[in-house]
Protein backbone atom coordinates (compact mmCIF):
# COMPACT_ATOMS: atom_id res chain seq x y z
CA UNK A 1 0.00 0.00 0.00
CA UNK A 2 0.87 3.77 -0.71
CA UNK A 3 2.76 5.34 2.29
CA UNK A 4 3.07 9.13 1.14
CA UNK A 5 1.57 11.30 -1.84
CA UNK A 6 5.11 10.54 -3.96
CA UNK A 7 3.91 6.66 -3.84
CA UNK A 8 0.50 7.53 -5.28
CA UNK A 9 2.19 10.08 -7.99
CA UNK A 10 4.88 7.52 -8.98
CA UNK A 11 1.86 4.51 -9.08
CA UNK A 12 0.32 6.91 -11.42
CA UNK A 13 3.17 7.62 -13.48
CA UNK A 14 4.08 3.95 -13.61
CA UNK A 15 0.12 2.78 -14.96
CA UNK A 16 1.07 5.52 -17.84
CA UNK A 17 4.54 3.96 -18.66
CA UNK A 18 6.59 6.78 -17.45
CA UNK A 19 9.38 6.09 -15.09
CA UNK A 20 11.02 9.26 -14.68
CA UNK A 21 9.49 9.52 -11.25
CA UNK A 22 10.47 12.59 -9.35
CA UNK A 23 12.20 12.43 -6.49
CA UNK A 24 10.46 15.14 -4.10
CA UNK A 25 7.80 16.72 -4.90
CA UNK A 26 9.20 19.91 -5.29
CA UNK A 27 11.14 18.78 -7.93
CA UNK A 28 11.20 21.11 -11.10
CA UNK A 29 10.39 18.23 -13.75
CA UNK A 30 7.42 18.00 -16.12
CA UNK A 31 6.05 15.10 -14.20
CA UNK A 32 6.41 16.73 -10.23
CA UNK A 33 4.78 19.82 -11.65
CA UNK A 34 1.28 18.25 -12.76
CA UNK A 35 1.38 15.95 -10.24
CA UNK A 36 1.30 18.77 -7.65
CA UNK A 37 -1.29 20.60 -9.87
CA UNK A 38 -3.58 17.37 -10.43
CA UNK A 39 -3.33 15.80 -7.25
CA UNK A 40 -5.06 17.53 -4.84
CA UNK A 41 -7.96 18.00 -6.83
CA UNK A 42 -8.36 14.54 -7.89
CA UNK A 43 -7.83 13.30 -4.39
CA UNK A 44 -10.23 15.39 -2.94
CA UNK A 45 -12.94 14.60 -5.71
CA UNK A 46 -12.42 10.99 -4.61
CA UNK A 47 -13.26 11.97 -1.08
CA UNK A 48 -16.12 13.70 -1.99
CA UNK A 49 -17.84 10.89 -4.63
CA UNK A 50 -16.67 7.99 -2.48
CA UNK A 51 -17.24 9.23 1.47
CA UNK A 52 -14.85 6.80 3.09
CA UNK A 53 -15.13 5.09 6.36
CA UNK A 54 -11.75 6.48 7.48
CA UNK A 55 -12.60 10.32 6.35
CA UNK A 56 -15.69 10.27 8.20
CA UNK A 57 -15.54 13.06 11.54
CA UNK A 58 -18.09 14.54 13.95
CA UNK A 59 -17.57 18.31 14.59
CA UNK A 60 -19.55 20.14 17.12
CA UNK A 61 -18.89 23.49 16.21
CA UNK A 62 -18.49 26.52 17.48
CA UNK A 63 -21.60 28.80 17.43
CA UNK A 64 -21.29 32.20 15.21
CA UNK A 65 -23.94 35.00 15.39
CA UNK A 66 -26.96 34.00 13.75
CA UNK A 67 -27.62 36.67 10.93
CA UNK A 68 -28.79 34.40 8.48
CA UNK A 69 -32.98 34.56 8.23
CA UNK A 70 -34.92 31.34 8.60
CA UNK A 71 -32.30 29.49 11.29
CA UNK A 72 -32.16 30.02 15.26
CA UNK A 73 -28.44 28.32 14.73
CA UNK A 74 -25.23 29.20 12.49
CA UNK A 75 -21.84 27.17 12.88
CA UNK A 76 -18.44 26.99 11.70
CA UNK A 77 -17.39 24.36 9.48
CA UNK A 78 -13.59 22.42 10.52
CA UNK A 79 -10.86 23.53 8.35
CA UNK A 80 -10.66 20.03 6.66
CA UNK A 81 -14.53 20.29 5.78
CA UNK A 82 -15.21 18.57 1.94
CA UNK A 83 -18.99 17.60 1.88
CA UNK A 84 -21.76 16.93 4.57
CA UNK A 85 -23.25 13.52 5.48
CA UNK A 86 -25.73 14.94 8.10
CA UNK A 87 -25.86 15.88 11.34
CA UNK A 88 -27.10 14.52 14.90
CA UNK A 89 -28.90 16.15 17.04
CA UNK A 90 -28.17 16.33 21.17
CA UNK A 91 -29.54 13.29 21.44
CA UNK A 92 -27.44 11.24 19.11
CA UNK A 93 -29.85 11.02 16.31
CA UNK A 94 -28.51 10.62 12.83
CA UNK A 95 -30.16 13.43 10.28
CA UNK A 96 -29.68 12.13 6.75
CA UNK A 97 -28.88 14.57 3.50
CA UNK A 98 -32.51 13.79 2.67
CA UNK A 99 -34.11 15.59 5.97
CA UNK A 100 -32.69 18.82 4.32
CA UNK A 101 -34.95 21.23 5.73
CA UNK A 102 -33.98 20.74 8.94
CA UNK A 103 -29.88 22.21 7.62
CA UNK A 104 -28.34 23.85 4.85
CA UNK A 105 -24.38 24.67 4.02
CA UNK A 106 -23.92 27.71 2.74
CA UNK A 107 -21.86 30.92 2.54
CA UNK A 108 -21.59 33.41 5.11
CA UNK A 109 -19.12 36.16 3.81
CA UNK A 110 -15.79 34.38 3.40
CA UNK A 111 -16.44 30.79 5.13
CA UNK A 112 -18.78 27.76 4.72
CA UNK A 113 -21.31 27.39 7.45
CA UNK A 114 -24.17 24.98 8.79
CA UNK A 115 -26.95 26.46 9.24
CA UNK A 116 -30.34 24.38 11.67
CA UNK A 117 -32.51 24.94 13.72
CA UNK A 118 -31.66 22.22 16.08
CA UNK A 119 -29.47 23.24 19.42
CA UNK A 120 -26.10 21.47 19.92
CA UNK A 121 -26.18 19.55 16.49
CA UNK A 122 -23.04 17.84 15.32
CA UNK A 123 -22.02 17.72 11.80
CA UNK A 124 -21.14 14.26 10.63
CA UNK A 125 -18.83 14.72 7.12
CA UNK A 126 -15.98 13.64 5.03
CA UNK A 127 -13.05 15.11 5.96
CA UNK A 128 -9.26 15.77 4.08
CA UNK A 129 -7.48 13.24 5.45
CA UNK A 130 -3.72 14.51 3.68
CA UNK A 131 -2.08 11.64 5.26
CA UNK A 132 -2.13 8.41 2.49
CA UNK A 133 -1.04 5.85 5.57
CA UNK A 134 -4.30 6.71 6.91
CA UNK A 135 -6.10 5.49 3.25
CA UNK A 136 -7.57 2.24 3.21
CA UNK A 137 -6.33 0.18 -0.63
CA UNK A 138 -9.30 0.55 -2.42
CA UNK A 139 -9.16 4.31 -1.84
CA UNK A 140 -5.67 4.27 -2.82
CA UNK A 141 -6.68 2.50 -5.87
CA UNK A 142 -8.93 4.88 -6.35
CA UNK A 143 -7.07 7.54 -6.37
CA UNK A 144 -3.94 6.02 -8.47
CA UNK A 145 -6.29 5.67 -12.08
CA UNK A 146 -7.91 9.49 -11.07
CA UNK A 147 -4.53 10.82 -11.29
CA UNK A 148 -3.25 8.54 -13.94
CA UNK A 149 -5.95 9.50 -16.41
CA UNK A 150 -5.18 13.17 -15.86
CA UNK A 151 -1.57 12.10 -16.59
CA UNK A 152 -2.34 10.29 -19.50
CA UNK A 153 -3.87 13.42 -20.83
CA UNK A 154 -1.75 15.97 -19.55
CA UNK A 155 1.94 14.48 -20.12
CA UNK A 156 1.39 11.42 -22.44
CA UNK A 157 -1.50 12.99 -24.71
CA UNK A 158 -3.03 9.76 -25.42
CA UNK A 159 -6.50 10.35 -25.27
CA UNK A 160 -7.08 6.82 -25.88
CA UNK A 161 -5.44 5.31 -22.59
CA UNK A 162 -7.20 8.53 -20.72
CA UNK A 163 -10.48 6.83 -21.40
CA UNK A 164 -9.22 3.45 -20.67
CA UNK A 165 -7.67 4.74 -17.37
CA UNK A 166 -10.86 6.75 -16.68
CA UNK A 167 -12.96 3.50 -17.16
CA UNK A 168 -10.96 1.71 -14.83
CA UNK A 169 -11.14 4.55 -12.36
CA UNK A 170 -14.72 4.54 -12.55
CA UNK A 171 -14.34 0.93 -11.20
CA UNK A 172 -12.03 1.69 -9.01
CA UNK A 173 -14.58 4.34 -7.17
CA UNK A 174 -17.28 1.82 -7.14
CA UNK A 175 -14.63 -0.95 -5.00
CA UNK A 176 -14.27 2.19 -2.87
CA UNK A 177 -17.58 3.01 -2.23
CA UNK A 178 -18.91 -0.31 -1.65
CA UNK A 179 -16.31 -0.87 0.91
CA UNK A 180 -17.83 2.67 2.25
CA UNK A 181 -20.73 1.71 2.01
CA UNK A 182 -20.97 -1.44 4.44
CA UNK A 183 -18.84 0.48 7.18
CA UNK A 184 -20.72 3.30 7.94
CA UNK A 185 -22.50 3.43 11.13
CA UNK A 186 -23.57 6.82 11.90
CA UNK A 187 -26.32 6.37 14.45
CA UNK A 188 -30.00 5.90 15.37
CA UNK A 189 -32.00 7.46 12.99
CA UNK A 190 -34.22 10.34 13.97
CA UNK A 191 -37.87 9.69 15.53
CA UNK A 192 -41.10 10.68 13.96
CA UNK A 193 -42.82 14.08 14.76
CA UNK A 194 -46.33 11.21 16.10
CA UNK A 195 -43.45 9.67 17.89
CA UNK A 196 -41.53 12.31 19.33
CA UNK A 197 -45.37 14.06 20.49
CA UNK A 198 -45.80 10.69 22.53
CA UNK A 199 -43.13 11.57 24.87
Amino acid sequence: MAISNMDVWKLALAKIGNTNFPIAETDQTTEAIVCSVEYPQIRDEAFIKVKPKFATKRYNAALKPATVTGWDYVYALPSDYLCPLGIADSMGRFIPLQLRELYDIETDGSASVLLTNISGAELIYVARIAEVQRWDPLFVNAVVYGLATALALSIKKDANLAMALSREYDKKLGEASGLAFISQNMGRPPESSIIRSRD
